[in-house]
């Protein structure tokens, strides 16, 4: 079993927690927000990585073909352009 839907909701949920600590930083001007804004997006680029690793490992293993294949070089495309962004 590949843990890619695993790997990928923890980087989701890394990245979300970021933005919401970094937000309420700015509501309450708190610095120790910041810090566990910018430590759980670190956290949350490195997990993406690994999620592009395991759907790409995943992929591998399911060896698709025609339409499904389409659509997971799409899926690919958007994982290596969200984890640049991070």
């Amino acid at each position: 079993m590949v843990p890619h839907p695993i790997v990928v909701h923890f980087a989701v949920a890394l990245t979300v927690t970021s933005v919401m600590c970094d937000l309420l930083a700015l509501v309450g001007d708190e610095d120790d927000l910041r810090i566990v804004g910018a430590w759980t997006l670190t956290f949350g680029a490195v997990a993406a990585a690994f999620a592009v690793l395991s759907g790409s490992a995943a992929a591998d293993a399911a060896a698709p073909s025609g339409l499904a294949e389409s659509v997971i070089l799409s899926h690919r495309n958007f994982a290596f352009a969200t984890t640049a962004c991070l």
